[in-house]
């Protein structure tokens, strides 16, 4: 009966959204979705990219993680140069400041 719920939920949020940000397709959301519940349902621990609440940054972004029966496990440590580094550390600050604007 939960899964029926999941599926009917799943199926009819992913086409609302489509209608409503102009997409031709649900599939590629949908796929993420079935990834991260087989994830969690069998306590896979795999690696993929969710929007979640990153506390070195204050933010939420969409950022790599370890995904298991508990949901997200960890962030991930990303290699990136100096340069890049420090371009990720602006970009998140920008999009900081501006999302505080707008409250």
């Amino acid at each position: 009966k939960n899964l029926a719920r999941l599926i009917w939920f799943s199926k009819n949020y992913f086409s609302e959204t489509a209608k409503r940000t102009g997409q031709s397709s649900v599939f590629g959301p949908a796929r993420q979705l079935a990834v991260l519940i087989k994830a969690v349902a069998k306590n896979e621990r795999i690696i993929t990219t969710v929007s979640t609440f990153h506390p070195s940054y204050n933010l939420y972004v969409t950022w790599p993680v370890k995904v298991g029966s508990k949901g997200v496990l960890s962030l991930e440590k990303l290699q990136l140069k100096d340069d890049e580094q420090k371009e990720l550390v602006a970009v998140l600050s920008d999009e900081k400041e501006s999302r505080l604007k707008q409250y």
